[in-house]
């Protein structure tokens, strides 16, 4: 009888220790997957940080964006420039040796007065960039001195998608920035856009 006993007491013992063993597991398997879900919420939170230092702050405390090289499929950086009526989409080509060909003619031709070609140049001036590129720009609109700023607009821009280190000496210069100025509209009642006809007492 005793022995008996013994044995049902040693099945209950091995019972009790196999349940233990099996809750252990369930722990343990609780606990891994506790685990892999932190592991999942960090790498979601380290994603999340990646994304948000993408976006930096600049030196005077203005949120900027990283900016990268742009090109097209053939190697040559683009800019869009716009002044008063005129509109320019200007191409720099590497490797050139300094050729400016503007609506298909050299931009001598195209602007017979040296100040127009001195302020399309101011780009190239500041960056030190002078005959490195060629240029072929096309452009329309406006009149001569809108012109010129336009293609220099999109020299400047084409330059900073060349290379984005050019960007603080052309921003400081504001060559980046579109020149809002236009000609003021007519006015009612008015000769212009602020001057009055003559007036006539009788």
């Amino acid at each position: 009888m005793m022995s008996g006993e013994d044995s049902g007491n040693d099945s209950s013992d091995s019972d009790s220790s196999d349940s233990d063993s099996d809750s252990d597991d369930e722990v343990d398997e609780d606990g891994a997957e506790k685990d892999e879900l932190d592991w999942e919420t960090q790498m979601r939170r380290d994603i999340m940080a990646e994304k948000s230092i993408s976006k930096s702050y600049g030196a005077g405390g203005a949120l900027t964006t990283p900016r990268f090289k742009q090109v097209d499929h053939r190697g040559r950086a683009a800019g869009l420039g716009k002044r008063k009526d005129a509109v320019a989409s200007v191409f720099l080509l590497p490797s050139g040796v300094g050729n400016i060909t503007i609506n298909r003619r050299d931009f001598v031709d195209y602007f017979p007065r040296d100040s127009s070609r001195v302020d399309m140049l101011t780009p190239f001036a500041l960056t030190g960039t002078c005959g490195d590129f060629d240029v072929v720009a096309h452009v329309r609109g406006g009149g001569q001195s809108g012109q010129a700023g336009a293609v220099r607009h999109g020299i400047a821009r084409a330059l900073q998608n060349w290379n984005p280190e050019y960007r603080p000496v052309l921003r400081a210069e504001g060559l980046l920035s579109r020149d809002p100025r236009v000609v003021e509209r007519k006015k009612h009642g008015r000769k212009k856009a602020r001057k009055s006809f003559q007036w006539v007492k009788r």
